[in-house]
């Protein structure tokens, strides 16, 4: 069984406290969160399904053994044409298709199409082997590889095929059944050097499981002890985000750049602070002495960010709009110029005005602190609509959104 192992390399620092915290996902969607304390590395077993190994190749998941033996009850009854000791089993079409699916799960037989993406020169390399050993045996066969990999390889012998109760071109040549039918008496099989080719439906042939959705295990730990455990159909992503105190960050313009906006109340001593105003699908407002406590009460080297650095993400980043929508905020994607899977979002909060407690251009503007000023009245801020961002001043009694940053 081959193993992938992540791990979670805590960056602990003692002056700026960075970590990394663990994400287990299933497509878009985070299943867990892990702090460094919690797991420290993941380990993915990914190559058996029901219990038969696989490899993947030319865009397929091959078993990398045949199929054996057979079945006489249930759904999946099914029995051999034939048997040799050193080749193995046997089936016609009918009982190969059966064969096929008895592993369970998504095995089955492969199809026309998948042999012949199998058998292309652009994807895998086809070496003929004599006296290779196999499954405790030495036999014939094609060593099939990943063009690009030769680590990636499957064995497939040179079984030959059976036909009453006599077994031809044993040691000479490779017959593997596909599921795909022909007419009414042929089936389209796999013959070695000459490609997917139509056969008689009664002869027996080897078969080669393929399956469509992994049997990945994605196990998390701390040291050598399992934490949790993830199916493949519960998880199958593990995305590792860096953080400051606990707070996720991405690196833009030199600085990094928290990943969401600052909320509630609260804080202790000289950063305590309070709310100008919350509301329930933009978060919270502060005014400018209480954002800069805001900022700081997340610890470490968290601050409200300066003129310069809100200047800097206006001109070192793309800006792209987004348009309120059913799940999504307005507001704006801001990302790295050469990697956009670098990137946070801003949402267009517009702000609060302390005189009568008034929410102004909600979903059309966003107004965020920074922590430079202009005088006891004025400080500076980044105000953004959908046509431009800029630098700007506002009354430091007003209530705008906090978004922390980092050197």
């Amino acid at each position: 069984m081959k193993k992938i192992l992540f791990s979670l390399v805590a960056l602990v620092c003692a002056m700026s406290m960075n970590a990394q915290i663990m994400k287990v996902m299933k497509g878009e969607t985070i299943v867990a969160t892990y702090t460094a304390d919690q797991a420290d590395n993941v380990v993915v077993e990914e190559a058996d399904y029901n219990g038969h190994a696989y490899v993947e190749l030319a865009g397929y998941k091959w078993a990398t053994e045949n199929v054996s033996g057979e079945v006489t009850e249930g759904t999946s009854t099914f029995t051999k044409a034939g048997h040799d000791d050193t080749y193995g089993d046997y089936y016609d079409y009918d009982n190969a298709i059966k064969a096929g699916k008895s592993w369970g799960g998504s095995w089955s037989l492969p199809s026309k199409e998948q042999w012949d993406a199998l058998k292309d020169a652009t994807k895998c390399k086809w070496e003929w082997k004599e006296n290779y050993s196999f499954g405790g045996k030495t036999m014939n066969g094609y060593l099939v590889s990943d063009k690009n990999d030769e680590n990636k390889s499957i064995f497939l012998p040179a079984a030959g095929f059976a036909s009453i109760s006599y077994v031809f071109d044993q040691n000479g040549e490779s017959h593997y059944w596909s599921s795909t039918p022909y007419d009414d008496f042929d089936a389209y099989c796999l013959k070695g050097k000459d490609g997917v080719t139509p056969i008689n439906s009664v002869l027996g042939m080897s078969v080669r499981p393929v399956v469509s959705m992994t049997g990945q295990v994605m196990k998390v730990m701390t040291g050598e002890t399992v934490v949790a455990t993830y199916t493949a159909d519960q998880a199958d992503n593990v995305v590792f985000t860096p953080t400051i105190n606990g707070h996720e960050y991405v690196e833009l313009a030199g600085y990094k750049w928290a990943k969401e906006n600052v909320s509630g109340e609260g804080g202790e001593g000289e950063y305590a602070f309070t709310k100008a105003q919350h509301n329930d699908t933009y978060g919270d407002y502060y005014n400018y002495e209480n954002a800069i406590n805001a900022a700081k009460s997340w610890g470490g080297s968290w601050q409200l960010p300066t003129k310069e650095q809100w200047e800097a993400l206006i001109e070192q980043c793309d800006w792209t709009w987004i348009t309120k929508s059913d799940g999504q905020l307005a507001g704006y994607k801001v990302s790295d110029k050469t990697d956009s899977s670098k990137s946070i979002f801003l949402p267009a909060a517009g702000y609060v005005e302390t005189f009568n407690n008034d929410y102004w251009w909600l979903d059309r503007e966003g107004w965020y602190w920074s922590s430079t000023h202009n005088d006891d009245k004025f400080a500076r801020l980044l105000n953004f609509t959908d046509r431009y961002q800029d630098v700007c001043s506002d009354y430091r009694i007003n209530g705008m959104s906090v978004r922390p940053v980092s050197k």
